[in-house]
């Protein structure tokens, strides 16, 4: 574990680093930042704006779990939202299911 003054000295050590970049690379830091660490927020330990998986891993994580035998009811909107663009509005019929399992657990 790291002493008070041992981050003292790092903050020393950055906060010196950036006050010696030229415009230059003061511009280019601030990117290389905002892209690492724009998402994210340090005070309350969330990740913001968290990017959805490619539509491949979504769908394939959504049909295991069909397949397993997760109820249509169960899923969220979006996931039903993601089985209707790549099977159509009927999506459910590919598992068996009718349009009222959408609803209620028959």
């Amino acid at each position: 574990m790291e002493s008070k003054v041992d981050d003292k000295f790092e903050n020393n050590i950055v906060n010196s680093s950036i006050e010696n970049m030229n415009d230059g690379q003061r511009v280019q830091f601030e990117k290389l930042s905002k892209e690492m660490f724009g998402n994210i927020d340090f005070q309350n330990a969330k990740i913001l704006n968290q990017l959805k998986p490619p539509m491949e891993d979504r769908i394939a994580y959504i049909t295991e779990g069909l397949k397993a035998g997760i109820h249509p009811t169960d899923l969220e909107k979006d996931e039903i939202i993601t089985l209707e663009e790549t099977y159509g509005k009927e999506w459910y019929k590919k598992w068996n299911y009718t349009e009222m399992d959408l609803k209620n657990i028959t």
